[in-house]
């Protein structure tokens, strides 16, 4: 497996969870953004305030960043939203996240493409196939 390359998407002093993600994932979101006007703006504002205020200050089962324990990944998912991106922390003490991929769900359950988004995520963090590209 090629190593996944990613690039900065919520990096620098002002953020206690410094997120990376793939370009894939980036392309979704930004997607996600422009075609859902004002929920993808919201949803892109609120990834934002969580790596503000440190991931883990919002993970938990009713929680916008939930531990899906059948991948051994964690989705970012605040309410009102079928839009996931799906990632894990790359550091034991919680500081830096990794997206490889993102995806839109159809309804409430996952489909097919929604668990190979989740699974290429963990099959990501499991075989460390990934490295950062520093701008």
């Amino acid at each position: 497996m090629p190593e996944l390359v990613v690039e900065p998407l919520f990096v620098g002093p002002q953020y206690q969870t410094q997120v990376w993600a793939s370009r894939e994932a980036q392309a979704k979101l930004e997607e996600y953004v422009r075609t859902k006007a004002d929920v993808g703006v919201r949803y892109a504002n609120s990834a934002d305030h969580y790596a503000r205020a440190g991931f883990a200050h919002y993970e938990g089962k009713d929680r916008p960043i939930r531990h899906k324990h059948e991948w051994g990944i964690y989705a970012i998912e605040p309410a009102k939203t079928l839009f996931r991106l799906y990632g894990f922390y790359s550091t034991a003490n919680k500081t830096e996240f990794i997206i490889p991929s993102a995806t839109l769900k159809r309804g409430n359950k996952m489909r097919a493409a929604d668990k190979a988004e989740a699974e290429y995520a963990s099959t990501i963090k499991t075989s460390g196939a990934w490295k950062k590209k520093e701008s």
